[in-house]
This record gives structure tokens, C-alpha cells and sequence, in this order.
């Protein structure tokens, strides 16, 4: 009665108009699925609002704390800590503009896989054709002449001589509105090439659809690829980050500060350093390698790198303080032969050879550090020989320590470096650094 009474009002419930639709079960799933999918963008989209403001009032701060450090007035530990929640807040970022671009593929997806609703009804009121005549000559055409298939369902309303349309697809119903319009229920009918006009507007109809259909389908694959592209690219790097590039063999810098896993370094972009790249950190008494860092932010003259333990079995809150990164550690690349090396020194000990400086009581004097950088004793020589003859026993014991710094004042002859490095040579022994600087007094 109520579609009755529309079309008698003279309403066209179809594509101009209100359009009575029954909604399906996979409609509704849809439907729900879409919303769901909306709403996680949204959400995503205010993580990814407050990500950026508070990686801008983090860089705020960070350039306050910077200038507190270089005048005094602050520590280089703070302006960690705030570097430290920089790329916290980077992160946060990154993972919000990672999920912003997996929901948009997911609608994509979604809208690519959803099937046309098959149950489309509308009611469409006609002007110089009787809706009888109407419904004979469609379901002729769509169900064939024998009216035996089920591809729509018409009924013909004649108090208002409206065409009501229980079952066809979009496509369908397109056609059959252009129809209507066109051939059927045009201004000036044709009856005598009515099924010719019919028969050509329908092929056109149908070939311009099938176009429509396939170009549209063509549109979500291409939209969905370039969502999968962006989504694994390097587009959802943090803003800025210059591509990494090898770095010099002969980089090295130390570290400034350390704090919960994160090392404050002093070296940058200067130094050759980029966002992600891998130095080895070992701690120059002892030849201790304490692992590696891995660089997060970067600035011209500095940078900020996580550390990670040279065991990557053990977990940084497992560590006992001396495996711990501490201000003034060294930061390079060690190479293959300095790390086996330092895996030596860590198992047999190093022996810490100094030269005495004018007023000293001792010409010579070596420490033998064990290992772990426990002490084991020092040894006082009161000329080159017996220091000699010294270095070829250590040299000849099995499982002794192999490895010698040299330490002596900056006014130390070159002969005398040169005898002790070629003594040192002709026991066994390899000369790692030679350090020269005042060094406290033997007496003392």
C-alpha cells in the first residue's frame, strides 16, 4: 500500500529519488566490518596527532637541554634522557603512520572483495507506456521470451501504472532505467522499432557496464597494490632519515653518557655516522668488548644509539655494572682480528707495561691484569735487560697473557719505545696500544 500510494503521488523511487532497499545478511557484515575499519583509522590518525606533537615539544626541550649542557648549567645525562624520549616519540610515530597505511589497505581490500547487492527494489512510476506492457517486454528481455528465468522480478502497480522492481542487480537496474528512459516509456514511442531500439540501448547499456565494471575493478587492484608498497617501502621511515651509507674503517668516538640501554655519543653526521647504523663499543683498559650500539638519532657532532651486550643471550638489566657502558668507552669498528683479540685479552689477561719518567725509582714497571681485569701482580725492572728477558718467559708460558700495552711519559725516546716494541716482538707478544701521557709518579 505504501509503494502504492508513492508512485500514485507521483515519487520516483529509484536513482533520482529514495531508493526502498533490502538489506542482506553480508550487507549488514559489511557494513559492521567497514565501520570497525573506520573507527581504527581514527583512532590511529589521533595517535598519530599526538606521536608528532610530542616529538615537537620533545625537540623543544632536547635544544633547551643541549644549551644547559654546553653552558654548565646542565648535564649531558639529561640531554640523554630527553633524546631518549625523542625517539621514543619517533617510534610512536612510525608505528602510527605503519597502521594508518594497514587499515587503508584493509578498506581497500575490503571494498575491492564485496560482491554487488543482488536485492535491489525500487518502484518507478511511468508516463506514456502501461506498466503491463512494461513488465512484458523486460522480462523478455532479462528472463527470456519464454519468461522461464529468474534474473528480475517485476510486478506491474496499474492503479498508479508503476513499475515495481522486487529483484535485480545494480547493473540490471541501470539498464533498465535507460531503457525506460530511452525506448520504453519514451516521450514518443516507436512501436515499430521499439524491440530494434530496444535490442541496441540494452547491448550499449551492458557493454558500457561491463567497461564500468572492469575499470573499477582495475581501480581497487591498483589501489590496494600501492597500499601494500607504501606500506613496505621506506616511506614509513622517520621523516628525514638519510639513507645509510658504509662506514669509514677509521670512525671512532666514545661515550658521553649512558643511561637504561641508551648511549649518548661523541660523535655525528660529521664523523660520517647515519640513523641505523652498527659500532662496535669496548672499553680500552683491558681491551674489554662490551658489544655493540646501534644508532637511533643523529646530529651533526653527536648522536644517540641503543646498546646491546657483546652476549645477546644475557638482557641489559642482567648485567653486573662493569659490562656497562660508562663515559669515556671507545666506539668504532674493531674489525674481525680486533675482536678475536679482544676475546683473547678477555680469556688470557694483558700485561700494562709502563716507562718511568725522570725522579721515578723503577726504569720499568708491568701490571698483569688476569681475566676479568683482575690484577694479578706488578713487577718492577730496573733496566731494559732483565724487562727483556722477562717478556720472552711471559711470551713462552702456555696460556699466559699475549697481549701488552705500553704506557710512558710524552717525552719518552724513540729508541727506547722501539727496543721495547721489538723485545715484545721477538717474544710473542702483540703490542695493542702504545699510550703516552704523565702518568703518577712509582713512589706515589
Amino acid at each position: 500500500q505504501k509503494i502504492a500510494k508513492a508512485a500514485a503521488e507521483g515519487e520516483t523511487l529509484f536513482a533520482d529519488g529514495p531508493v526502498a532497499e533490502k538489506t542482506s545478511a553480508e550487507d549488514e557484515l559489511f557494513q559492521r566490518k567497514l565501520e570497525l575499519l573506520k573507527r581504527k583509522l581514527a583512532a590511529a590518525k589521533e595517535v598519530e596527532k599526538s606521536a608528532v606533537e610530542g616529538v615537537r615539544l620533545t625537540k623543544k626541550k632536547a635544544e633547551q637541554s643541549k644549551e644547559a649542557s654546553e653552558s654548565g648549567t646542565g648535564t649531558s645525562a639529561n640531554l640523554l634522557q630527553d633524546r631518549i624520549t625523542l625517539t621514543r616519540f619517533e617510534e610512536n610515530l612510525a608505528q602510527a603512520q605503519q597502521a594508518i597505511v594497514q587499515v587503508e589497505l584493509d578498506i581497500a581490500e575490503l571494498l575491492a572483495t564485496r560482491k554487488p547487492a543482488e536485492n535491489h527494489f525500487a518502484v518507478i512510476k511511468l508516463k506514456n507506456v502501461k506498466a503491463e506492457d512494461a513488465v512484458t517486454v523486460l522480462h523478455e528481455l532479462f528472463n527470456g521470451a519464454k519468461n522461464d528465468g529468474n534474473r528480475i522480478r517485476l510486478v506491474a502497480e496499474k492503479s498508479s501504472n508503476s513499475l515495481i522492481i522486487l529483484k535485480a542487480s545494480p547493473a540490471d537496474l541501470l539498464t533498465i532505467r535507460k531503457l525506460l528512459e530511452n525506448v520504453i516509456d519514451a516521450d514518443k514511442p516507436d512501436d515499430k522499432n521499439l524491440r530494434m531500439r530496444i535490442d541496441e540501448n540494452g547491448k550499449q547499456i551492458q557493454e558500457l557496464k561491463a567497461q564500468q565494471e572492469m575499470l573499477r575493478a582495475q581501480e581497487q587492484k591498483l589501489l590496494v597494490d600501492l597500499l601494500r608498497l607504501k606500506l613496505s617501502s621506506d616511506l614509513l621511515l622517520r621523516p628525514n632519515t638519510p639513507p645509510e651509507k658504509p662506514l669509514p674503517d677509521s670512525i671512532r668516538g666514545t661515550v658521553t653518557a649512558y643511561k637504561d640501554g641508551y648511549v649518548s655519543l661523541s660523535i655525528g653526521i660529521d664523523a660520517g655516522l647515519t640513523p641505523g647504523a652498527t659500532l662496535d663499543i669496548w672499553r680500552e683498559e683491558g681491551m674489554q668488548l662490551l658489544g655493540s650500539v646501534v644508532v637511533e638519532r643523529v646530529y651533526p657532532k653527536e648522536a644517540v644509539a641503543t646498546f646491546k651486550p657483546a652476549d645477546s643471550r644475557r638482557a641489559i638489566s642482567k648485567l653486573i655494572a662493569k659490562e656497562l657502558p660508562v663515559k669515556g668507552d671507545i666506539v668504532g669498528k674493531l674489525g674481525d682480528r680486533l675482536k678475536l683479540k679482544a676475546s683473547d685479552i678477555a680469556a688470557k689477561g694483558y700485561l700494562d707495561l709502563v716507562l718511568a719518567k725522570p725522579g721515578d725509582t723503577w726504569a720499568f714497571s708491568i701490571r698483569e691484569v688476569g681475566p676479568e681485569n683482575k690484577v694479578a701482580g706488578t713487577v718492577h725492572f730496573e733496566n731494559f735487560e732483565v724487562l727483556k728477558r722477562f717478556l720472552a718467559r711471559i711470551g713462552a708460558e702456555v696460556g699466559g697473557p699475549k697481549t701488552v700495552y705500553i704506557t710512558g711519559p710524552a717525552d719518552a725516546k724513540n729508541e727506547s719505545i722501539q727496543a721495547i716494541l721489538d723485545a715484545c716482538k721477538a717474544a710473542g707478544l702483540h703490542v695493542l696500544a702504545q699510550r703516552y701521557a704523565s702518568q703518577p709518579s712509582q713512589k706515589k
